[in-house]
């Protein structure tokens, strides 16, 4: 949709800015093997898979297959998706190939939704040395805004 657009470019400026006072570099649409990385903030030893999610819906996310090839999904009122976060994590692996010395972080980005279940996800999301993080209307019990992890990663 047109807002879903207007939030996306508003999400993108904002991260941009973000990054530049943490010293990252960022880059757009970066295909790594059939994954579309719709953001990817980079410096010379630490590189974070962005995802930003930019419409208002309330996710339980799952992170766990069902088995037979099904990828892990999260469900809305709205509909349900393959899980960003797996997404992300697909191609972090394959990044992680090329790069094997550099922290490679895969990153959901809420920036309007919520996730409902987030505090019992945190775990697994962090086996994976990933996030999902907030930006402006992002909601979930546990995670932490985009800045925070920025300063983590690259102090």
């Amino acid at each position: 949709t047109m807002d879903s657009l207007i939030g996306l470019t508003d999400a993108k400026n904002q991260i941009k800015e973000l990054g530049l006072q943490y010293s990252y570099d960022m880059f757009e649409n970066v295909l790594l093997g059939d994954v579309a990385v719709p953001l990817v903030l980079a410096t010379d030893t630490v590189a974070l898979l962005l995802n930003p999610l930019t419409e208002k819906r309330e996710w339980i996310a799952d992170e766990i297959s069902a088995g037979d090839g099904l990828e892990p999904t999260w469900f809305s009122a709205e509909g349900l998706m393959t899980s960003p976060f797996y997404q992300m994590c697909q191609a972090a692996e394959l990044l992680k190939v090329q790069e094997p010395d550099s922290d490679i972080v895969p990153v959901v980005l809420l920036c309007d939704g919520s996730i409902l279940n987030a505090s019992a996800l945190l775990s697994q999301w962090q086996e994976k040395n990933g996030f999902v993080a907030l930006l402006n209307d992002g909601k979930g019990e546990g995670l932490l805004p985009l800045s925070e992890i920025l300063h983590q990663k690259n102090p």
